[in-house]
């Protein structure tokens, strides 16, 4: 049996395409956002609870497919900036939620 190596077999091909195409979108959007402060992790919760309104940090974490303890620092960072605000859920003292500061 012949094994083809990643430049000829066209499935490894679309896979090295599309890993150079989303590293040219994220430094794309990386540059983009340098004047506003921003990392594109940050801007992508921003947007993410500008749509949703609020959620707790484990939602967030599994909404955005991001890992737990990056999405602690993350949220930290943007409290610390005032750009979210943390707030005890009402219906449940063991959860607090998140949301975008006015």
């Amino acid at each position: 049996m012949k094994i083809k190596t990643a430049m000829t077999h066209p499935d490894l091909q679309v896979l090295e395409y599309f890993g150079r195409f989303r590293r040219a979108l994220n430094l794309h959007f990386t540059n983009a956002l340098r004047p506003l402060g921003l990392g594109v992790k940050q801007a992508s919760l921003l947007h993410f609870l500008s749509r949703r309104g609020k959620a707790s940090q484990a939602e967030l974490s599994r909404d955005t497919l991001t890992d737990p303890a990056a999405m602690t620092r993350l949220v930290n960072l943007l409290l610390r900036e005032g750009a979210l605000r943390q707030r005890e859920d009402p219906t449940d003292k063991r959860r607090w939620v998140l949301a975008l500061t006015p």
